[in-house]
């Protein structure tokens, strides 16, 4: 886990370069205060192309700074204004902290779009639990497009023998192409993973009888 953190220098209508200024801009009445916070934030852990002292986002800070932002963008997955919650998803899903799957799991229900296009797009590379499982398998079923992709995606790694079944439904009925493809292939990865761990199974329970 990465314990410091990158502040942003002053500017027009932009936080200053200290925690508190952030946590206050988080707080703000004005949508676009909070919006111009999170932005920049993310910016500076996202942005590989400008160079840190360009951004002019120096890294600063300890463990208790770290849990004080944490909690502060946490807290922005409620915020009234649909943006600052997508881009507090973005920001998010770049830790390791065990502690921002939840939060983000609840998302998978927001009423925006684009934020729960975001928050199952997180689960790509990240282990959930059982209950979230359940979650990306209903928003298989999503209107939108990039829910459903995101989902099917995020199910490549966390899906279950009963994900699979899902997937072979969705499938089934999906008119769009390149979705056809993405199911096609996550069905492929989870076979392939199940065979391996059956034959794996297999192969532990026949030495478990010979060494008796």
């Amino acid at each position: 886990m990465l314990l410091f953190l990158f502040f942003v220098s002053p500017q027009a209508g932009l936080p200053a370069s200290k925690l508190d200024d952030y946590l206050a801009a988080f707080k703000d009445k004005h949508v676009n205060v909070r919006r111009a916070a999170i932005e920049q934030l993310l910016a500076c852990i996202t942005d590989d192309d400008t160079p840190m002292q360009a951004k002019k986002c120096p890294e600063g800070g300890g463990p208790d700074a770290y849990n004080r932002l944490l909690t502060a963008i946490i807290d922005l997955l409620a915020d009234s204004d649909p943006k600052v919650r997508e881009t507090a998803v973005f920001y998010l899903k770049q830790t390791t902290d065990a502690r921002v799957i939840k939060p983000i799991a609840r998302l998978l229900r927001d009423v925006n779009t684009d934020v729960r296009a975001a928050a199952v797009e997180s689960f790509y590379l990240i282990k959930v639990d059982s209950v979230t499982v359940q979650e990306l398998e209903r928003l298989l079923m999503d209107k939108n497009k990039r829910v459903r992709m995101g989902a099917a995606s995020s199910l490549g790694l966390n899906g279950t023998k009963k994900s699979l079944g899902l997937l072979r439904g969705a499938l089934a009925r999906e008119a769009d192409n390149e979705l056809r493809e993405l199911y096609a292939q996550i069905i492929q990865e989870l076979e392939n993973r199940f065979a391996k761990k059956s034959t794996g199974n297999r192969k532990m329970g026949k030495e478990d009888r010979l060494n008796y």
